[in-house]
């Protein structure tokens, strides 16, 4: 499985995911609003995992907010469906 975040430059962008519409949504929500603990100066392409994703934004945001929260628990409930998916094929 391909890491799906994709960051280059100062773009963020997603790779194709399993996820219900609800999933994504909240997954696009966390990318406008925390997607910027994910870039970097210099400017080097990079890829992240949703957990991977999900560690970031738990390690520099306020926990006590329901927004916070209800990204992480999604991004990594969608983090395992690809797990899943991926050891089926």
């Amino acid at each position: 499985m391909r890491d799906p975040i994709v960051v280059s430059h100062q773009t963020i962008g997603v790779d194709q995911y399993f996820a219900t519409a609800e999933q994504a949504e909240t997954i696009l929500v966390g990318l406008r609003n925390y997607g910027f603990l994910l870039k970097r100066n210099d400017m080097q392409p990079r890829r992240y995992t949703f957990a991977a994703f999900a560690d970031c934004i738990e390690s520099s945001c306020d926990s006590g907010s329901p927004q916070t929260v209800e990204v992480v628990r999604t991004l990594r409930e969608v983090h395992q469906l690809q797990q899943n998916r991926a050891n089926l094929q």
